[in-house]
This record gives structure tokens, C-alpha cells and sequence, in this order.
């Protein structure tokens, strides 16, 4: 709340307190007390700044006001032999009246008002009044139903903020109140105690404005929640008692149930009960549309790179906050994005608090490391529960009785949908359109022994034929909906459910309409977004709508894909693409695929990942970068066009060798150096060569690598070309002890770049000159050209290459007794090497600090830094193993 205060800027601070217990079928619902209230206070022009408790509890209250001013304190919760709260886990708590006065301020601050706006809440006041002679307090009494209650709000805020006394003002809105009920109470409904009942609520005149509502809720990007949620408190608080008791058997739970059965909602509501405990942020991802941890990082709010991150590395951001992550679609995920979540899970250390909820409708057996016992199962709705929610979706209990009936067939209505909430949702829907209840029943009874899905699909192909009746531009939506996945910009549906169609007004119109046909049915949720509004698809939808895409034409379907991928190569133009679009474009792929579109895929997957330096291919997300890659490749392969299919390999084994999945990378190269040696494309045969030497340098195999590169050098026919090859030749000389040749070679490729003007290129030489002096123990010589080469990195803005030229300055100053020195060099390297998330250099990081610490003489502590970064390098497949290896023999009975 602290955050929240910092940006009030109004005279009046109100603390709404609005307990809706989990385990209380009767609880009051906070959003429309807040909305209620919100509007009271527009309407009579008062600027106030709003905050809610949260969490509702009574210590929490007890907090806020001892730490914090506030003028106005609401509460809106049950009362009678106390007052209902909330415990941590959400359950119902009940506040004994000295507790509950215990808790508000006793400082003879005769400006704090307390509005108590809920039943039985009279008698609380005047114990409250005899408690507490400073507090002044305005009640309502106990037999006002909810919806007066409510309007109890508008009446007291409406005549607040005026010249009246409060004994005027508890008047006048109770004969307002009393005018509107059906039999009048003889006893006013509202009243006022405490020493400022003859006077204004407020000194002098308050100050005219607008209302601001100032959570203080965590950052999160949870869907909006449009979806009804009614008694799920069972699990509710498993999920408490695993998420959070001390007996909880691990930080990650498993959500799993069939599809449709609420399992995001609940995930949903407990993200927004609970929310409190997570102050750093919460994030949810739907993994339909695909994973990466990048698209993790900018979704927290953490800085954006243009290098890969390894799933490691966002675990190590997740490690210094309380963050909770949602999971969603699990099943859906392919297999490289779980193993991707399944290696940031292990890796996150949660030791702050951090969480995570998978859900899923089976268990996935590569979960079972992760979760172990922690999985919930997710069943049908209870009874009450499931009346409830029929009830809610019908528009409430007077539109219950006029649709279906009296109370026992609106309960049989929802019995028959077999407590699953989407088949309640459709089967309401129906109900809306006009379907009768007498019609429905027979077929409801009749499909209730297959099961709910069998229900839910029935209730579903019925909801869709009487909307498509109503509108063809229904079907036109649901047609185009083919190229997309569980998600789409309403705009972009608009656009493709014309079908190249002029947009007139009265087809504008006519969407318009269909799109709030479909909404109103609950076929999908239309969520508010920064740009424009993204309308959403349930599995269960999309899952029946695939088959009657199957039966599209071949030529609408083609029509559908050209119009999607020429979009999304309009979207590639933003700096933050794919964005959420990842799972639209998979899906796309698929279906050109199936149509064997191979000019088309080749346009698009050319334009986005054609090139070495294309944004995809530099920062990724690498999965779905590696996705367009294939679908690439076989395009090309499909057309016969060998030297496009070698060009994308070389972008392939790329993508492979910054993701240190070396074998990968040395294949794709191997493929591309043949490919193009056939077809004579002998610039991508250099390429792919050096990609292949690239790989066997990394991993410390240099004589293998010097074979390729002196096979690359007899086919470079320009002196740029030439130069490239000499200095990785020069490289594998330099490490394999033959220095006075790599040194000759470093001069000749120097004097080449130095010429050319070729300063990032430059820079690298030099840094590799200045390692041949360091080997030869020449340390100023080294060191004047380490900082030459530095000096024209940070001019050429080569980060990379920035981190390798520090961390060899800093073995250098370790080498000459500078401690002090080596180690800010160190921290600068570490430092470049964590803001990119390079998994190599980070290795080498991890070296750098068992070296310093040796320096030290903290030998334990380096000897064990050294055996894991020797074993991070063995993972990875680096030649640093060698280095570390050795370093580790040499000093093996030292110390």
C-alpha cells in the first residue's frame, strides 16, 4: 500500500474494505461495491482517492491504519455477534466488536468516519460509539436487502461532501431509501453516531473533482476476468495450503482436469486473492501460442536484450523477487518450450517466495520432477455451485424462472449439464436465443450418460447454428478463425472474415453486430488492450471448429493463409514482433503446409529469417525462430531451390550455436556446405564452413577446426573473404602453442581490416594479438593492445566482444598482481555478460570469480566455483573445460 499512497494526490483518502470469504455462499461481491462507489463519488463531483484493503484481513486493517491517514474507512461486510473478515487463505473469520475496535485508530482524530454497509451492521455501531467516543460512524441497518444496500451508497456519497450535517445527511438518504422499498421501515435504515453527528462530514469546502481508484496489487498480465466464478473453495484452499503452508511439498502445483472445468478461472481467482503475497509481478502465459523465455523477460518488465536468454538465466531473475507464473495449455506446449519451462523451473530459486501453477487436462509424465505430489484435480461443479453459475449466466433469478422455470427445473437445468461450466454457459446461451426449455430437456437427459464434452459439443453446434441463422457474417468469423490459434486481434478477424472484401458501412455494421452475437453467447471474451481489443477463444471452441474448417474449401483456405501471412509480415515490421502472435503463426504455417502453399511459406519465413542479421535470428524467440527455419527449409527443398534451402541451414545452425546445442549447429552447417558446394553458391559455402569450424572451436577440437578452416581458405578467392578465414586459422594456431605463425597471419589480417576500414573486425584481431602477448608473457604489450581493442568495441557498440577483451584484461592483472584491478574487470565482464544473457561468456564469469578467489585465498570457495563452472563447460561442450581442467590439476594439493 505504501506504493499506492505515494501517488495520492487528493484531499480525501478513502480505505474500502470489502471481505468476500471463499467458504461463504452468501459473500458480497467487492467489484460492485467499489463500482457503486466510484460512481456515488463522480456524481457528486469529489475528489477522492480510493484504496481497497488487500488483503481483507482484520491485522491487515490493523496495519494500514496505524501506518497510514485516512479520512473515510468503508466496510461493506456481515455482521451480527461480530463482524465477517477473511483469513489469510481466504475462509471466513469472524472479528469479535472489541477486536474490530482495537484495530481503528484511538488518537482523538475526530476526521476519521468509519461507513459500515452491511447487515446487522446497527449494532456494531453502537458498541462502536461506546467503545470508541472519537470515532463517528455511519450505519445501515440489518434488514436492508444487498441491492438497497447499494443504493444506500449512492444516497450517503451523494450529500457528503456538502454543507449538511451527517444527522441531515443520514435523513435525507434514508427517506430516499424508504420511498423506493415496498413496505416503508418504521425505523430510519441509515444512521449516525459519534461527535460530529450536527456537523459536516468535512471542515471548510471540499475540494470539487473526480474519483481515483489506486490498487496496490502487484503488476500482472492476467486475462480480464469475464468468466462467472461461483464456489470453488475447496479448491481454493488446496491451493493455499500447498502454495503456501509450511507442510506444502514444493512451490509448483499442478492444476489438471478435463477442458472446460474451470481450472483458469480458479488459477485465475487465486491469482487475484492472493495476489498480495507476490509483490514483484504475476505473469500468465498460455502455451498454445508458445513459450520463450525472452517473451517471459519483457512480459515481467524486466530490460530487453538482443541476444538470446537461456531459460537459466530468466530463472535468475525470477530468484531475486516474489513472482507467480500461471502456466496455462500445458498439453498444448511442444516439446521444446516444456523442456524450455522445465529448465527455468529447476533452475528458479524460490527460497523468497516465488511460485508457479501448471495447468493441464493429464498429467504429463515430464512434469513429474517438477510438481511431484503437488497436483490438484480439478472436478465438476458442486450442485449449489452449478445452480449458481446457470443462474448467473441467465442474467439473474427473475430471468432463471422466465427462460427455464420454476427453482427446481433451473436445478435440474444445471444438474443435467453435469457440473461442467462451459456446457452451463452454452446451455444458457441457447436459452437466450430463444431455444425452450422443453425442447432442451429430453436431449439434455439423453446426452448426459456420454458425458459432459458429449454435452458440451451438442450444446455447442446448437449455439453456432441458430447465431449463423441470425447473421452470415457469424459464419464468415467463425470460417476465418481457421488461421488462427486461440487468439486474434479484432481487427485483424474483421479483416480476414472479409475476405478481401471492400469493408462498407453497412459490413462494418454488420460485424459489428456479429461480434457482440458471438460475445453475448459466450463463444468469446473480448479483453481491452493498449491496442485495440483481442478477442479470445476457448480450447473447447477452437477444438470444434477445427473440424468444420476441414471441410473448407481448398481455395477459401488459400485465400485465408495468403491474407494471414501477408498480416504478419506487416507485423514483422514492429520492433517487438511475434509479440503475442506466436501461436498464429505456427498455426498458419501449418495449414499452408497442408496445402502445400510453398511459395508463400517461402516469401514470409524468407522475409522474417532470411538473413544472419534478421531480428528473429538475433534475439529470437528461438523456438519459434527454429520453427520458421524448418518450415523454410522444407519450402525451399519442396521448390527444388537448393541454394535458398543451404542459406536458411546456415541461419539454422546459427540459431543452434547460440543456443549451445552444438551438434545441432555443426549439422545444419555440414548440410549447407554440401548443399552449396552443388549448386556452386560459394559465398554461403564460406559461411556455412566457418560455422562449422565456429562449432568445432568451441568445443575445443582444433585440429578438426583447422582442417575445415584451411578447407574454407582455398575457396575464398577475395582478400575479405581470405582475411576472415586467416584470423579463425590464426585462432586455432594461437591455441594450439604455434604463436609465431599466428602471429605473422594476425599482422597480414590486420593490415587488411586496418585498410578496409573494417573497425569491428579490427577490434577482434587485436583482441586476438593481444592474447598471443599475454601467452607469451609479454604483459604491457598485451595490455596496450587489450586496450586498443576495447576502445574500438565500445566505438562499434560490440557488447560481445566487449566482455571477452575485459575478462582477458582481468586474468592479465591477476597475472601481474593487480587484484584489485582484476576484480573490477571481472565485475564489468560479469556484468555485459548477465545483461546478455550469454551462456558462454556467464561460464566463463563463473571462472573468473574461482580465479579471484584463489588470488584471495579463499581456495575452498574457488575450488568449488571452478568444479562448477568445469561442469556448466562440459554441459555446453566448451574447450574451457580443458583450461579449467588444467587449472584445477595445477593446484590440486595447494592450499
Amino acid at each position: 500500500m505504501t506504493e499506492a499512497l505515494a501517488l495520492s494526490t487528493a484531499p480525501i483518502r478513502l480505505l474500502l474494505v470489502t471481505p468476500s470469504p471463499i467458504n461463504d455462499p452468501n459473500r458480497l461481491r467487492p467489484e460492485m461495491e467499489l463500482a457503486h462507489l466510484t460512481t456515488a463519488l463522480e456524481e457528486a463531483g469529489a475528489e477522492v482517492d480510493i484504496f481497497r484493503l488487500n488483503p481483507p484481513t482484520i491485522g491487515h486493517l490493523r496495519r494500514a491504519l496505524a501506518r497510514d491517514r485516512f479520512h473515510i474507512v468503508h466496510v461493506a461486510a456481515h455482521a451480527g455477534g461480530g463482524i465477517e473478515f477473511e483469513d489469510e487463505d481466504g475462509t471466513t473469520i469472524i472479528v469479535g466488536d472489541e477486536e474490530f475496535a482495537d484495530a481503528l485508530p484511538d488518537n482523538n482524530n475526530h476526521d476519521l468516519l468509519l461507513v459500515l454497509n452491511g447487515c446487522s451492521t446497527e449494532g456494531l455501531a453502537d458498541r462502536l460509539a461506546a467503545a470508541r467516543r472519537n470515532l463517528t460512524t455511519i450505519s445501515v441497518a440489518g434488514n436492508l436487502g444487498r441491492r438497497d444496500a447499494l443504493r444506500a451508497i449512492e444516497e450517503i456519497y451523494g450529500m457528503l461532501f456538502t454543507e449538511s450535517s451527517l444527522a441531515q445527511i443520514a435523513q435525507g438518504a434514508s427517506h430516499a431509501l424508504m420511498s423506493r422499498m415496498p413496505v416503508s421501515s418504521r425505523s430510519l435504515p441509515i444512521r449516525v453516531r459519534g461527535p460530529r453527528v450536527g456537523a459536516p462530514a468535512f471542515d471548510g469546502t471540499p475540494v470539487s473533482g473526480r474519483p481515483r481508484y489506486i490498487p496496490y496489487s502487484p503488476p500482472a498480465n492476467l486475462p480480464s476476468q469475464q468468466r462467472v466464478v461461483v464456489d470453488r473453495s475447496t479448491e481454493l484452499r488446496a491451493l493455499y495450503d500447498k502454495l503456501f503452508h509450511e507442510n506444502g511439498s514444493g512451490p509448483y502445483i499442478g492444476l489438471v482436469g478435463i477442458t472446460g472445468n474451470g481450472k483458469t478461472t480458479i488459477a485465475q481467482a487465486m491469482a487475484g486473492r492472493y495476489g498480495w503475497r507476490f509483490r514483484s509481478g504475476i505473469g500468465y502465459f498460455s502455451l498454445r501460442g508458445g513459450f520463450s523465455a525472452p517473451h517471459l523477460v519483457k512480459t515481467m518488465g524486466w530490460p530487453e536484450r538482443d541476444v538470446p536468454l537461456r531459460p537459466e538465466e530468466a530463472a535468475m531473475y525470477l530468484s531475486q523477487g516474489r513472482f507467480l507464473l500461471i502456466f496455462d495449455d500445458i498439453d498444448e506446449a511442444p516439446e521444446s518450450d516444456l523442456a524450455e519451462i522445465i529448465a527455468m523451473l529447476r533452475s528458479w530459486d524460490t527460497s523468497l517466495g516465488g511460485r508457479a501453477v501448471l495447468i493441464s487436462y493429464s498429467h504429463r509424465p515430464e512434469l513429474q520432477n517438477v510438481v511431484g505430489a503437488n497436483w490438484i484435480t480439478v472436478k465438476e461443479l458442486p450442485h449449489d455451485a452449478s445452480r449458481e453459475l446457470m443462474i448467473a449466466c441467465l442474467g439473474g433469478d427473475e430471468k432463471a424462472r422466465r427462460l427455464v422455470g420454476a427453482d427446481e427445473q433451473v436445478t435440474e437445468a444445471s444438474r443435467l449439464c453435469l457440473g461442467h461450466p462451459k456446457t452451463i454457459e452454452y446451455t444458457a446461451s441457447l436459452l437466450q436465443l430463444g431455444q425452450r426449455w422443453t425442447e432442451m430437456r429430453g436431449e439434455l437427459t439423453r446426452l448426459s450418460g456420454e458425458g459432459p464434452l458429449a454435452v458440451n459439443s451438442e450444446m455447442l453446434s446448437r449455439v453456432i447454428s441458430l447465431l449463423e441463422l441470425r447473421s452470415s457474417l457469424v459464419m464468415d468469423l467463425l470460417d476465418a478463425w481457421a488461421v488462427f490459434e486461440d487468439a486474434a486481434e479484432e481487427s485483424a478477424w474483421r479483416h480476414l472474415a472479409l475476405g478481401g472484401r471492400r469493408q462498407t458501412p453497412e459490413l462494418k455494421s454488420g460485424l459489428d453486430a456479429a461480434l457482440n452475437e458471438l460475445h453475448g453467447a459466450a463463444l468469446i471474451e473480448r479483453q481491452e488492450e493498449p491496442d485495440g481489443t483481442r478477442c479470445v477463444m476457448h480450447a473447447l471452441l477452437v477444438a470444434h471448429l477445427r473440424t468444420r474448417h476441414d471441410q473448407l474449401s481448398k481455395e477459401k483456405m488459400k485465400n485465408l493463409v495468403q491474407l494471414q501471412l501477408a498480416r504478419q509480415a506487416a507485423l514483422a515490421k514492429d520492433d517487438d514482433y511475434p509479440g503475442d502472435e506466436s501461436g498464429n503463426i505456427r498455426r498458419v504455417l501449418a495449414v499452408a503446409e497442408d496445402l502445400r502453399l510453398w511459395r508463400e511459406i517461402l516469401a514470409y519465413c524468407g522475409s522474417l529469417v532470411g538473413q544472419r542479421e534478421s531480428p528473429l535470428i538475433r534475439r529470437g524467440p528461438w523456438p519459434l525462430a527454429c520453427d520458421l527455419l524448418d518450415a523454410a527449409i522444407q519450402a525451399a527443398s519442396e521448390l527444388g531451390d537448393q541454394e535458398r534451402e543451404a542459406a536458411f541451414l546456415v541461419c539454422r545452425g546459427l540459431v543452434d550455436y547460440r543456443l549451445a546445442a552444438f551438434t545441432k549447429a555443426e549439422r545444419a552447417y555440414a548440410q549447407a556446405a554440401g548443399m552449396a558446394a552443388d549448386v556452386g553458391a560459394r559465398s554461403i559455402q564460406l559461411q556455412a564452413l566457418r560455422g562449422v569450424g565456429q562449432v568445432h572451436y568451441r568445443m575445443g577440437a582444433f585440429d578438426r577446426a583447422e582442417t575445415v578452416y584451411r578447407d574454407a581458405r582455398r575457396l575464398a578467392t577475395d582478400e575479405e573473404a581470405g582475411a576472415d578465414i586467416d584470423h579463425q586459422l590464426a585462432k586455432i594456431l594461437y591455441r594450439k602453442g604455434r604463436l609465431d605463425e599466428a602471429r605473422e597471419l594476425l599482422r597480414r589480417v590486420q593490415d587488411y581490416r586496418r585498410r578496409a576500414g573494417r573497425r569491428g573486425a579490427l577490434a577482434k584481431t587485436i583482441h586476438e594479438q593481444a592474447r598471443i602477448e599475454q601467452a607469451a608473457q609479454r604483459p604491457e604489450q598485451a595490455k596496450t593492445l587489450y586496450m586498443e581493442a576495447l576502445r574500438l568495441e565500445r566505438a562499434e557498440n560490440d557488447p560481445v566482444m566487449e566482455q571477452a577483451t575485459l575478462f582477458q584484461m582481468a586474468k592479465l592483472a591477476l597475472e601481474t598482481g593487480r587484484t584489485i584491478e582484476a576484480q573490477r574487470l571481472f565485475d564489468d565482464s560479469r556484468a555485459i555478460s548477465e545483461r546478455l544473457g550469454d551462456p558462454v561468456w556467464l561460464v566463463h564469469a563463473r571462472y573468473g570469480r574461482a580465479l579471484l578467489d584463489w588470488a584471495n585465498n579463499n581456495r575452498d570457495r574457488a575450488r568449488k566455483g571452478a568444479v562448477e563452472a568445469l561442469d556448466e563447460s562440459r554441459k555446453l561442450k566448451l574447450g574451457l573445460a580443458m583450461e579449467i581442467q588444467r587449472w584445477l590439476d595445477a593446484h590440486e594439493g595447494d592450499g
